[in-house]
């Protein structure tokens, strides 16, 4: 495999009064280009968490909407820092700069190997990449499918979301042999 073997992903949590799927489509597709695939999942344990942050204390989870998009060229893994940042820049404009965040952007790159999202938090399983952003393990292929790793977030082991990534996984491994 070469290094440019990967797809870049992101993974958006958002509240679904303040801003659309088809505006979150748009903004991604604009920075890099056509997408692959989308998949929308209802299932989302990390509602919860993030409710604290982009909900008021009494309004129902069901504002908020997670799901996923992948590109469908392939990408240098270099790609995941700029990626990053582009996520961060979003989260800021879209809050209106005021510190209001109703947008969680995860990007990360699906490889042969493994399934990485950049953070800007520091961790002891995480990787320092430079520009202050860190490579997070979060799935590792194995026996015939991605699987979770202890700290791997819910969202990202529900078992429709791992079959989605085994799909984009194969899609990168086919394209990569033409």
């Amino acid at each position: 495999m070469k290094m440019q073997d990967s797809l870049l992903l992101a993974g958006f949590l958002f509240d679904q009064r303040r801003v659309g799927i088809e505006e979150l489509c748009a903004l991604w597709e604009k920075e890099f280009g056509e997408s692959l695939a989308l998949f929308s999942s209802k299932l989302c344990p990390m509602k919860k968490y993030y409710s604290k942050e982009m909900l008021q204390a009494d309004e129902d989870l069901s504002h908020l909407q997670r799901f996923w998009i992948v590109g469908k060229k392939k990408v240098q893994r270099e790609a995941l820092i700029a990626s990053k940042k582009w996520a961060l820049q979003k989260e800021e404009v879209l809050g209106g700069g005021r510190g209001q965040r109703f947008l969680n952007i995860d990007t990360g790159l699906i490889t042969p190997e493994n399934l990485i999202l950049a953070t800007i938090k520091n961790f002891t399983h995480r990787i320092y990449l430079g520009e202050q952003i860190f490579a997070d393990l979060t799935l590792v292929f194995e026996k015939k499918s991605y699987r979770a790793l202890e700290w791997t977030y819910p969202d990202y082991q529900a078992p429709e979301a791992v079959e989605f990534f085994n799909w984009c996984r194969q899609y990168l491994l086919t394209c990569s042999q033409s």
